[in-house]
């Protein structure tokens, strides 16, 4: 892997956790419309958002 993209395409602020599971409130903070850029971490990665709220966690994955 040489790159993961991550965009919050929500209406809600969305959570990332590297290595953990997913707790609302705490983790890495992804707001409407911001996008996170992770070209070291190869592990697991989960995300949450809050209860009610829709939308998407748009990833890509650069391998080459």
């Amino acid at each position: 892997r040489k790159e993961v993209i991550y965009y919050n395409d929500s209406n809600s602020d969305i959570y990332l956790f590297f290595g953990t599971t997913a707790v609302f409130g705490t983790g890495t903070i992804l707001i409407r419309g911001q996008q996170l850029i992770s070209s070291s971490y190869r592990g697991v990665v989960t995300a949450i958002m809050d209860t009610g709220k829709t939308g998407n966690l748009q990833v890509t994955d650069n391998i080459l």
